[in-house]
């Protein structure tokens, strides 16, 4: 819990704690779901591309509405269309990239955290038929590492999300970390 909220100060700053309820329930969520698919017999509820749709809808509708919050209507929907340092002979064409880089994250959220779950469930089910006393083992123990690593991609995701959402630009802080660069370095690391 310490090192979740330290995730949120280092790329949100001092208010990422307010974040920490809802970035925690979705990664204990996830993390419990993706390890309930190791008991014999049940499935991961995040192998199914409802539950983890469900998860980035509701991480996407939350972050647009902090933006809001934060930053105000306009001054959020100005970033869509004229980003820091983009001429604003470029707001059309930012505005339809923005747009569709935005509506992408749902997809980016759901799909890699379905596919890499069902995957894993499958390999251990296919496997667990051929040889049922050695192989279906080790490939939980890799279940394990998956799952925890699943949950961490998607909880991080979550709050570099955020942070581009409520980040408020100062142009007098000479100091301030270049988090748009990182996140998108972090979201290339991810995929």
């Amino acid at each position: 819990m310490l090192s979740l909220a330290g995730l949120l100060e280092q790329w949100i700053g001092p208010k990422g704690r307010r974040y920490l309820p809802l970035i925690a329930a979705f990664g204990a969520f996830i993390l419990v779901g993706n390890y309930a698919g190791l008991v014999p017999g049940l499935m991961a509820p995040t192998s199914n591309i409802n539950v983890t749709a469900g998860c980035a809808i509701t991480i996407w509708v939350y972050y647009h509405l902090e933006g809001i919050r934060v930053q105000g209507l306009g001054p959020y929907l100005k970033h869509f269309a004229a980003p820091p340092g983009v001429p604003l002979w470029l707001a059309p064409l930012m505005l339809v990239i923005e747009l569709i880089s935005h509506f992408s994250r749902v997809l980016s959220l759901s799909l890699r955290l379905f596919g890499n779950i069902f995957g894993e469930e499958m390999v251990i089910a296919i496997l667990a038929l051929l040889v049922p006393y050695v192989i279906p083992l080790p490939m939980m123990a890799l279940g394990i590492i998956t799952g925890g690593l699943q949950a961490f991609i998607f909880v991080l995701l979550s709050i570099i999300y955020l942070q581009g959402a409520v980040a408020v630009e100062h142009h007098d802080d000479h100091h301030a970390p270049a988090h748009d660069k990182t996140m998108e370095s972090a979201e290339l690391a991810t995929a």
